[in-house]
């Protein structure tokens, strides 16, 4: 640990105190009758004791590691958090089907390298499951899209 770590559980410790105060305004109530404002106010609490218990092993650890992850690490991630911020922004163009069945063809090709049998088989019947699900058992509707 060293001084990134130290930053991040200052960090932490910011936003459960942001989080607990506006739990606090929201009306708390009490543990037999919970407001709206208790589960924030409970997760504000719990980031705050989190960020404490890491800062201090932050500050008790002051050695100067290398990076614990190598930069050729992060491509994956950033490329999956491309795809996830690509499919929210297209929901409401392309609609439900087809932003996640190209989502799904995205994420099996490029992320997981699958045989392209496998990514169509599981692209078609995952799209087609959810689709079933939220609107006919569920009965929810689905952004439908604009362009399509």
């Amino acid at each position: 640990m060293g001084r990134r770590d130290g930053i991040v559980a200052l960090f932490f410790l910011l936003l459960g105190g942001y989080v607990l105060q506006a739990g606090w305004a929201l009306d708390v109530g009490t543990l037999q009758k919970p407001g709206p404002g208790f589960q924030p106010f409970s997760l504000g609490l719990l980031f705050i004791i989190l960020a404490v218990g890491y800062l201090v092993l932050a500050l008790r650890d002051r050695s100067t590691t290398g990076s614990p992850w190598p930069l050729k690490l992060w491509t994956r991630p950033l490329m999956a958090s491309a795809g996830i911020l690509f499919y929210w922004s297209c929901l409401p163009w392309f609609g439900f089907p087809a932003t996640t069945f190209i989502f799904l063809l995205y994420w099996m090709w490029i992320l997981e390298r699958e045989s392209w049998r496998r990514i169509v088989l599981v692209s078609v019947s995952a799209t087609a499951g959810l689709y079933v699900v939220f609107t006919l058992v569920l009965r929810i509707r689905l952004p439908m899209g604009t362009l399509f």
